[in-house]
């Protein structure tokens, strides 16, 4: 309450500095102003109370997940793709080995079933904005058209919104793309399968904006 007290002083203090240099203000003028910061302050600490509320759902992990995450949990389990939770936000994590073949960017034609069943949930669930992120294992790319892993990792990325836009018709304006490169290991990149693990394209579904 102090806190909030002095905040509206301040305010108020500083406004009525500011008619006073523009002449005596009348006390209608003074009254006016007084009330209309504190319409604005309260306003403003509505607000700041919504966000710790959002903020504090996010990071509890007992809070009820979003729609989104139980459809694709039960659609999308196995054979290459993890879903799971990070606060608020779904992830899907997508197998490189499924997604494309060594050092290459070209969606194979076995994801296309994926794909499309992710599309189809992220086209109901309409307002949830995403970010998709590339991912590699730590071996250097062996020339080619990609000169470095952050690379190789940005373009995947951007294979996959390119394939849920203009093959399944997610907006575009949804998406974030991003790369890694091998800057982010989920294992252990001196083994095979660790290599595999770490060679991914997560997409992040955030909290909805409405």
């Amino acid at each position: 309450m102090y806190d909030r007290t002095c905040m509206k002083l301040t305010f108020t203090f500083a406004a009525i500095i500011g008619l006073v240099a523009c002449g005596p203000p009348t006390p209608e003028e003074v009254e006016r102003l007084i009330h209309q910061q504190e319409n604005e302050i309260s306003a403003l600490i509505q607000r700041q109370s919504i966000l710790e509320d959002a903020a504090a759902s996010c990071d509890d992990p007992t809070a009820s997940p979003p729609p989104i995450y139980s459809e694709l949990h039960q659609i999308l389990r196995g054979d290459g793709v993890d879903v799971s939770r990070d606060g608020a936000s779904v992830i899907v994590t997508l197998n490189g080995s499924s997604l494309f073949r060594g050092g290459s960017m070209r969606i194979q034609r076995e994801a296309a079933m994926t794909l499309d069943m992710l599309a189809t949930a992220i086209k109901i669930h309409h307002t949830h904005p995403i970010t998709v992120v590339g991912h590699t294992d730590n071996r250097p790319t062996s020339g080619g058209r990609y000169s470095s892993n952050l690379e190789l990792s940005a373009a995947r990325a951007s294979s996959v919104v390119t394939a849920l836009t203009n093959e399944y018709g997610v907006p575009p304006a949804r998406f974030t793309v991003a790369g890694r490169g091998e800057y982010d290991p989920i294992a252990d990149n001196d083994t095979a399968d660790g290599r595999e693990q770490n060679r991914r394209v997560v997409v992040e579904i955030h909290p909805s904006t409405e």
